[in-house]
């Protein structure tokens, strides 16, 4: 799925419409390709059936710095003991609307 931010919606609907669209895509993308997120929603109960609309991003479960650390998903496995870039976390992007 790719987004153009440079096309931003106008409104306060469609800007809602279009983060709903991307947190569907990037749940069910995450559990069908990733055994780590796959693993992390299996464990809090969730599928990406689950998710329907903006507010159950609730009950996604949040992804600690050390479950990236400890899993063998993490290309950052290399780093431990090193200096490294602090992790962000993956959000759901809240653009201003007009």
């Amino acid at each position: 799925m790719v987004i153009n931010f440079n096309n931003v919606p106008g409104t306060r609907e469609e800007m809602l419409a279009l983060q709903e669209k991307g947190l569907l895509w990037t749940v069910r993308h995450a559990y069908e390709n990733c055994d780590f997120y796959r693993k992390k929603l299996d464990d809090a109960g969730v599928s990406p059936d689950d998710i329907r609309r903006l507010d159950d991003i609730t009950r996604l479960p949040f992804t600690e710095k050390q479950d990236l650390i400890l899993s063998e998903f993490m290309p950052l496995r290399g780093l431990q003991g090193k200096r490294r870039s602090p992790i962000i976390p993956a959000r759901i992007l809240m653009i201003g609307w007009k």
